[in-house]
C-alpha cells in the first residue's frame, strides 16, 4: 500500500495520479529551486505546494428537502502521533467521499432536480461508508482517551444556487488539476462575480496564481481569504510558499510561524520552515524542522528529501545519499530526489554513477532542466566538454533563461580555451541573474586565462561583493595577484580562503605555488604536503612539489613526482612538458624531446613545450631546427622572453651574430633585468668585433 506524500491518505493504487483524500496532483512536481555550486552544477529542494479541497462531511436525505448534515472537525494533535495519523487519514476519506456526494447531488439536480426519491437512492452507498468512519474515529477517541476531535453537527437546506457555486468550484478543481489553470481561473471568477466572499474561490484563486507564476496577486488574494479567516493554516502556509518563492525567506518564516500558532503541528508548515532555515543557513534549526515534520508524518518524502539536502550542503554526502533514499522508497519516481541522488555522487567525484541517477530523473521527467544542466556538468568533470556543452544545450531548450545552464556551458568553453566565447555566455548568464556570484567569479577566469589579470580582479571583487566568504573568488583573486608576480598580496588571499576552508587542497597548493616563487622552498613542500594530505591524488600539488625539487637541482627526485601525477593524469600536458625538462638537465635531450612531443600532441600551442622542444635541439647541436620551434612558440606568443633568448642563442651558434643581437635586444625589452641575454648580447658584439678586426687585417694584407 502506498500513502499521499502530502496527507498521508491510503491510496488503493499505485498508479493513482490525484490523491482522493487533499486532491494534490501525485505526479512528480517539476517545480524545483536550484542551487549551483562552483559554476558547475546546480541540485533541487522542495517545497510543498498545498491545495485546498472542499472540508465537509456526511449526508442525509429526505424525500421532503435536501439536507445535509455539516461535519466541521478540528484535529488536535497531542502526544497521540500514531492515532492522530489515523484521524487525519479518515477525515481526508471523509472529505473525499463528501465531495463525491456533492457532485452527485449537483449532477442529478441539473438533470432533473424534483428526483429526491433518486437522489436518495443513490447517495446510500456514500451515505454509509461516511458514518462508518465517523463511528471509527470515535472509537479512537475512546481508545486514547483523549479528546482528538471536535464534531459540531447542524442541518442546513441546500439551494440549487449553493449547488451552482459548488459545482463551479468542483470544475474548478478538476480544471486545475488537469492543469488547465485559465480554465479554473475562470470558474473561481464565475464563483467570485456571484459571491465576493466565498472563501473556497478565493483561496483556490490564489494558489493557481502561485501554480502560474503571478506571485503579486497570488499574494493580494491570500490576502483577501486571511481578512475573512486570519487563522486559516492553508492560507497562511501557501502565502508563507509565494514569499518563499519570491526568495522573501524572512518574510515566509513568519507566515509559517502563524501557520503554526494556529496548529503547532501542521506538517506542511513544519517542513516550509525548515526549508526557510535552511535559506538561512541556519542548518541544524532546519534539520529540527525537518525531524519534527517527520516524527508527526514519517512518510513525508519532502521532509526526508530536504533532511538529504541540508547534509549534502554540509559536505556530508554518504548521509545525504541515505536520506535520499528513505524519500526514494516513498517515492521511487520522484525526479528531485533522484536528480539530487546524482548530486551527491557527483559530488563524491562518482560521476558516471551520477550520470545515471540523471538519468533515472530524465526518464520520470524529460524535461527535468536541472537534470539536463547536472547531467552536462558531470560529462564536463569527465572532460567530455563538447558531450557536456550538448546537455546544457538541451537545458536550454527547455529554459532558454535558465542562467545555471547558460553559465555551465561558459565554463564548458573555457575548458576547451575559448574564452572569449566563454565570456559571452557569462554575461547571458549575469543579465538573467545579476548576482550570479558562479558566472562572476567564471569570467573573471575567463579574463585571466587571457592574460587580463586585473580585469579578472575586478570581476572576482564583484563576486566577493555579493559573497564575502565564496572561498573559490578568494583563491582565485590570489592566483591573479599570484600571475601580476605580486606574490605576497597573493599568500594574503589564499590566508583568506584558507581561515574559512582550511582543508581546501587548492588553496593550501596555491599558497605553496606563491612560496616557491619567493624562493622559500622548503615552507612551498610543506604546503604541498599539506595538500596532498588532504588530497593525495592531487595533480598540481604532485606536479609543482617535483618542481620545487627540480629547482633545488634534485632533478631525479623531481622526475619521481612528475611521474606519480601523470599515473593520476597521463593527458596532463603541463607535467609531462615538465618531466622533459627534467630529463633535459640529466642531459637526456632525446628522452626529453619524446616527453615534449607528447605533452604537445595534447596540446599543440603548449608554449613552453614547443620553446623546450627547441632547446633540446640545440642542446644536440642541431641549430636550424632549434630555431623553427622557437618560431613555432613565438607565433603562438610573441612576447616569449625564453623562446626569444633561445633563439638569439641558437643564431649566435649558427655565427650569425648580428641576427643574435637582435633577438637578445628583444628578450632585453621583454625583461630589461635578463642577466644572460646581457651577456650574450656582449659576447656576441665581441664575436663581432674580433671578426671585424680579422676583416681588416686580411684586407690590409691584400692591399699591400
Amino acid at each position: 500500500m502506498s500513502f499521499c506524500h502530502q496527507c498521508g491518505y491510503s491510496l488503493e493504487s499505485d498508479n493513482e495520479t490525484i490523491c482522493p483524500g487533499c486532491g494534490i496532483d501525485l505526479r512528480p512536481s517539476n517545480d524545483q529551486n536550484s542551487t549551483n555550486e562552483a559554476g558547475n552544477i546546480s541540485s533541487s529542494e522542495s517545497i510543498n505546494d498545498i491545495n485546498n479541497t472542499p472540508s465537509s462531511g456526511t449526508a442525509t436525505f429526505d424525500n421532503q428537502s435536501l439536507n445535509y448534515t455539516i461535519v466541521e472537525n478540528t484535529i488536535i494533535f497531542d502526544d497521540k502521533g500514531d492515532a492522530s495519523v489515523k484521524v487525519l487519514d479518515l477525515f481526508q476519506r471523509l472529505s473525499h467521499k463528501s465531495n463525491l456526494l456533492y457532485q452527485l447531488l449537483a449532477d442529478n439536480y441539473q438533470k432533473n432536480e424534483n428526483k429526491a426519491q433518486e437522489l436518495q437512492d443513490s447517495s446510500i452507498a456514500l451515505v454509509k461508508p461516511c458514518q462508518d468512519i465517523l463511528d471509527e474515529v470515535e472509537k479512537i477517541e475512546a481508545e486514547c482517551k483523549t479528546r482528538i476531535i471536535d464534531i459540531k453537527i447542524g442541518e442546513l437546506q441546500i439551494s440549487k444556487h449553493d449547488l451552482e457555486l459548488k459545482h463551479l468550484i468542483l470544475m474548478g478543481n478538476q480544471y486545475f488539476y488537469l492543469g488547465k489553470y485559465d480554465y479554473a481561473l475562470e470558474c473561481y471568477d464565475r464563483i467570485l462575480h456571484i459571491d465576493v466572499r466565498y472563501f473556497e474561490a478565493i483561496l483556490n484563486k490564489a494558489f493557481t496564481l502561485n501554480k502560474v507564476g503571478r506571485y503579486s496577486e497570488a499574494i493580494d488574494w491570500y490576502d483577501k481569504a486571511l481578512k475573512i479567516h486570519p487563522n486559516h493554516v492553508n492560507a497562511l502556509n501557501n502565502k508563507g510558499e509565494v514569499l518563499y518563492t519570491l526568495e522573501r525567506y524572512g518574510d515566509a518564516i513568519e507566515y509559517f510561524d502563524r501557520a503554526l500558532q494556529v496548529n503547532p503541528n501542521y506538517v506542511n508548515a513544519l517542513n516550509n520552515k525548515g526549508t526557510g532555515l535552511y535559506k538561512h543557513e541556519r542548518y541544524s534549526d532546519a534539520i529540527e524542522y525537518f525531524d519534527r515534520t517527520l516524527k508527526i508524518y514519517p512518510n513525508h518524502a519532502n521532509a526526508l528529501n530536504n533532511k538529504g539536502w541540508v547534509y549534502y550542503t554540509l559536505g556530508r554526502y554518504d548521509e545525504a545519499i541515505e536520506w535520499y533514499d528513505e524519500a526514494l522508497k516513498i517515492e521511487p519516481d520522484d525526479a528531485i530526489s533522484l536528480n539530487n541522488q546524482g548530486k551527491a555522487r557527483y559530488s563524491l567525484g562518482r560521476y558516471n554513477e551520477a550520470i545515471e541517477w540523471y538519468d533515472k530523473a530524465l526518464e520520470v521527467d524529460p524535461k527535468n532542466v536541472n537534470a539536463l544542466n547536472n547531467k552536462g556538468a558531470a560529462f564536463d568533470k569527465l572532460g567530455r566538454y563538447i558531450e557536456a556543452i550538448e546537455w546544457y544545450d538541451k537545458a536550454l531548450d527547455v529554459d532558454p533563461k535558465n542562467a545555471n545552464a547558460l553559465n555551465n556551458k561558459g565554463r564548458a568553453l573555457h575548458s576547451l580555451g575559448k574564452y572569449s566565447e566563454a565570456i559571452e555566455w557569462y554575461d547571458k548568464s549575469l543579465k538573467i541573474d545579476p548576482k550570479n556570484v558562479n558566472a562572476l567569479n567564471n569570467k573573471g577566469a575567463a579574463y585571466d586565462e587571457l592574460g587580463k589579470y586585473i580585469e579578472a580582479i575586478e570581476w572576482y571583487d564583484k563576486a566577493l561583493e555579493i559573497k564575502s566568504t565564496y572561498t573559490i573568488s578568494l583563491n582565485n583573486k590570489g592566483a591573479a595577484f599570484y600571475s601580476l608576480g605580486r606574490y605576497s598580496e597573493a599568500i594574503e588571499w589564499y590566508d583568506k580562503a584558507l581561515k574559512l576552508e582550511p582543508n581546501d587542497p587548492d588553496s593550501l597548493n596555491n599558497k605553496g605555488r606563491a612560496l616557491q616563487s619567493l624562493g622559500k622552498y622548503i615552507e612551498a613542500i610543506d604546503w604541498y604536503d599539506k595538500a596532498l594530505k588532504i588530497d593525495p591524488r592531487h595533480v598540481n600539488a604532485l606536479n609543482n612539489k617535483g618542481w620545487v625539487y627540480y629547482t633545488l637541482g634534485r632533478h631525479s627526485k623531481a622526475i619521481e613526482y612528475f611521474d606519480e601525477a601523470l599515473k593520476l593524469k597521463p593527458q596532463n600536458a603541463n607535467v609531462l612538458n615538465n618531466k622533459g625538462v627534467a630529463l633535459d638537465e640529466l642531459g637526456k635531450y632525446n628522452e626529453a624531446m619524446e616527453w615534449y612531443d607528447k605533452a604537445l600532441a595534447i596540446d599543440p600551442k603548449h608554449v613552453n613545450a614547443l620553446n623546450n622542444k627547441g632547446s633540446a635541439l640545440d642542446e644536440l647541436g642541431k641549430y636550424n631546427e632549434a630555431i623553427e620551434w622557437y618560431d613555432k612558440a613565438l607565433k603562438i606568443y610573441p612576447e616569449h622572453v625564453n623562446a626569444t633568448f633561445n633563439k638569439g642563442a641558437s643564431l649566435f651558434n649558427l655565427g650569425k651574430y648580428n641576427e643574435a643581437i637582435e633577438w637578445y635586444d628583444k628578450a632585453l625589452k621583454l625583461d630589461p633585468k635578463n642577466v644572460q641575454a646581457k651577456n650574450n648580447k656582449h659576447l656576441a658584439e665581441e664575436k663581432l668585433g674580433k671578426s671585424k678586426g680579422v676583416s681588416n687585417i686580411l684586407s690590409k694584407l691584400t692591399n699591400d
